[in-house]
């Protein structure tokens, strides 16, 4: 979102976050699902590194709004 607001690598940005995207949903779509299933331990371990994952992207981003110095604009005011 970052990069969006400075207009930086804007495209880049949401061509990754498309990809992103599309990955998890062809893998529902070709059978990821009854991998999972099959596999306990590997439903476990993608369970777990998803809440790793979002415990550390949350107090990061705790972490950053409480420091104050949160940085949208770049050089002045927004256009």
């Amino acid at each position: 979102m970052n990069q969006g607001v400075k207009r930086q690598y804007h495209l880049m940005t949401a061509a990754l976050c498309a990809l992103s995207d599309i990955l998890p949903i062809c893998g529902g779509i070709f059978g990821g699902s009854a991998l999972l299933h099959q596999s306990p331990p590997l439903l476990m371990l993608i369970t777990w590194a998803g809440v790793a994952f979002l415990l550390w992207y949350g107090w990061n981003a705790l972490r950053i709004a409480f420091s104050g110095n949160v940085d949208l604009a770049s050089d002045g005011e927004l256009k």
